[in-house]
């Protein structure tokens, strides 16, 4: 049940985001003890519209627990990381459209692998896989335009190991339309050039 519940804090957005079910079973039976910290990527295709800078993206692993000492939370702050070309996702974007890819920083790749000796630790200890979590969220971006066409849309696909795909967290959610409170809405977004 709380993986079920993480699911729909991945974007930490009201309203409906477009999440094949495929993508709800895998984010489901997820474990983040299982993750490979260095094959993690996210990539979005969005309108030219916008732009994702590092640390635009947030990315949180936790061990929840009722004992605060066990408790454990950790943000990782993706960094754009445009050298490893994705065909597949690529293929049918638009002129007008854009894919930024995001990685783990090598210092973030050994804080998650020292959190996923703590996750070993906690089961050893008595704990349940059930209180592993981790989520998505895309924080911020910036404009390329003072004039922002009524519809941006964005795409966001996830990959955690290097045996699987990426596949979508979601699709074609229009940030143009959404009110992405209590992050700041498109409109709001800082100016690229600036």
């Amino acid at each position: 049940m709380k993986k079920l519940m993480l699911l729909f804090i991945v974007l930490s957005l009201a309203g409906c985001v477009g999440i094949p079910l495929s993508s709800v079973y895998k984010m489901m039976v997820a474990d983040p003890l299982e993750f490979n910290p260095g094959a993690i990527s996210i990539a979005i295709k969005s309108s030219n519209t916008i732009k994702i800078h590092t640390g635009d993206v947030e990315m949180s692993m936790f061990i929840h627990s009722d004992d605060s000492v066990l408790a454990v939370s950790q943000q990782y702050f993706l960094a754009v990381d445009n050298t490893p070309r994705l065909p597949i996702l690529a293929e049918g974007l638009n002129d007008n459209e854009t894919l930024t890819v995001l990685t783990l920083s090598s210092e973030d790749v050994v804080k998650m692998k020292n959190l996923q000796k703590m996750m070993g630790k906690h089961l050893i200890n008595g704990g349940k896989r059930d209180d592993f979590g981790f989520s998505v969220r895309v924080l911020a971006g910036c404009k390329n335009t003072k004039n922002i066409p009524e519809n941006v849309f964005v795409s966001l696909f996830l990959k955690l190991d290097f045996r699987s795909d990426f596949f979508p967290l979601y699709e074609d959610f229009d940030i143009g339309q959404a009110d992405l409170s209590p992050l700041k809405n498109l409109v709001n977004w800082d100016d690229c050039n600036s």
